[in-house]
């Protein structure tokens, strides 16, 4: 899976976080290609762009944090699936944003995106903010004769008839973790914290309903891999750390967390 390099002298360490399960890698990363294969498009362009190289090895500190460094949009360290959109892609996803935090439904793109530009979007809006637990992983488009998107309709669980309850009980726990955490000195502390109040509070369940959300893992207690990693991507950005959401095949289909530390 990774190859742990022989320069051990970087400042920067990364942390593939399985929850049940911890793999610390520092120094230079080699990705193995049969790996590289198995993520899914947004995880490898952003692996690939922002911490391998094209002979697969590590870059430099300076080069994997320059997303921290764009100006373009607030707490872009936080958000790196938006750093992979091009202009036009970046104001569809800031407007989608709006609409779902605002519990709005339609969308007329001011500028031209393909229906594909769109999937890009949308997925890149779902693996940076799983804070908006209530948005759900399906859309519809609206499009012309040349693909170009003129309406988006974005689609809510059934949990949005609770909407206001769903939120009060949600921050509260994510607060809860994030509090105690904050009483620990470093941040592998405090990643060790989370990693294992997650799992001592999470059921791993197929069954539960919101088991994709991290409202299924923090609130109802119950969630499969997707609401364990967006669970703790929410708490370790929360306490500054910044933690992404990545996805890839192992022999299914699987999520984890990519953490700097």
């Amino acid at each position: 899976m990774l190859n742990i390099g022989d320069d051990m002298r970087r400042s920067t360490s990364f942390i593939i976080a399985l929850l049940g399960m911890i793999m610390i890698i520092t120094g230079l990363i080699i990705l193995d290609k049969d790996m590289m294969l198995k993520l899914d498009n947004y995880t490898y362009k952003y692996l690939k762009i922002h911490i391998v190289s094209d002979n697969n090895t590590r870059i430099n500190k300076d080069e994997i944090i320059k997303i921290a460094k764009n100006k373009n949009y607030k707490d872009s360290v936080m958000y790196p699936y938006y750093e992979l959109l091009n202009k036009n892609e970046k104001i569809v996803y800031d407007k989608l944003l709006e609409l779902a935090n605002k519990y709005e439904k339609v969308l007329k793109p001011s500028v031209k995106v393909t229906l594909d530009e769109v999937k890009d979007i949308y997925n890149s809006l779902m693996y940076d903010h799983p804070e908006i637990f209530w948005l759900d992983n399906n859309y519809t488009c609206t499009y012309d004769e040349n693909n170009i998107v003129i309406k988006i309709e974005l689609n809510y669980t059934n949990i949005i008839n609770k909407i206001n309850i769903a939120r009060s009980e949600f921050d509260k726990e994510v607060n809860n973790i994030v509090e105690e955490a904050k009483k620990l000195e470093t941040d592998y502390e405090k990643e060790l914290y989370v990693h294992d109040t997650l799992i001592n509070k999470i059921k791993y369940d197929s069954n539960e309903k919101n088991d994709q959300s991290a409202y299924g893992a923090l609130v109802l207690g119950n969630a499969v891999c997707v609401g364990y990693a967006k669970s703790f991507q929410i708490v370790m950005n929360k306490l500054g750390i910044p933690t992404y959401y990545i996805v890839g095949m192992t022999d299914e289909r699987h999520a984890w967390n990519l953490i700097e530390l």
